[in-house]
């Protein structure tokens, strides 16, 4: 990404500051996707064979159960809340240039 964002500055002759701006967002956001899937993802456990799941449902014929995170934070929302953290990262750091 950081490859295709400096030739698009270089070609087009806009301001490289644009690119720091656009690293930057993305870094806060794949952290926050980091951060978020690390704590609040929902992990479920198959208590017969010890497998690891991240969605709810059965296994080996009994239920999963939850061992961490929230029940509705499920994959989707994580990556939702990495999206949102960098979309609003890049539109603060490029607001106040």
């Amino acid at each position: 990404a950081l490859t295709v964002g400096t030739a698009w500055t270089v070609a087009a002759r806009r301001r490289p500051s644009l690119v720091l701006c656009a690293l930057l967002a993305g870094l806060c956001g794949s952290l926050a996707d980091s951060l978020a899937g690390a704590t609040i993802q929902a992990a479920y456990f198959c208590e017969t064979c010890g497998a690891t799941f991240e969605a709810a449902g059965e296994h080996c014929g009994w239920p999963r159960r939850l061992v961490r995170g929230r029940a509705w934070v499920t994959n989707d929302a994580v990556n939702v809340i990495g999206t949102a953290v960098g979309a609003l990262v890049g539109t603060f750091v490029t607001s106040s240039e």
